[in-house]
């Protein structure tokens, strides 16, 4: 989606609202406000870093398979904060994080990317 119009457009026509998203949805991730100035070049980094660890887990020898999962998880989480912090950094406070969050859930909940059973 490329602007905050195409979501509200997208709820409208579906007939559903942000309300009626369950607050699980929004995963509470705190932004690092010490380096909020290194905005979007930090989620460039922390990307990159998940991308080595994932040839890591991959490619990596087997008997590491548990450390290299465990680092890919952890990279996985510092990415998320990195881009916590970017929208931090766009000027979201975090209702609105929150309320972006149960958009893009549901925007992905109409094109069927969850399985109702497992939510």
């Amino acid at each position: 989606m490329e602007n905050m119009q195409e979501y509200y457009d997208l709820l409208n026509r579906s007939g559903s609202t942000i309300a009626e998203v369950p607050q699980k949805y929004s995963t509470f991730i705190v932004p690092c406000v010490k380096n909020k100035d290194e905005g979007l070049g930090k989620v460039m980094e922390e990307y990159q870093e998940v991308m080595r660890a994932m040839d890591e887990f991959k490619f990596g020898e087997p008997e590491k398979e548990k450390t290299a999962r465990l680092h890919l998880a952890s990279e996985l989480v510092d990415l998320q904060f990195a881009a916590e912090t970017a929208l931090l950094r766009l000027g979201y406070n975090y209702n609105q994080r929150d309320e972006i969050r149960r958009m893009v859930y549901l925007k992905n909940k109409l094109r069927g990317y969850y399985d109702e059973q497992e939510e």
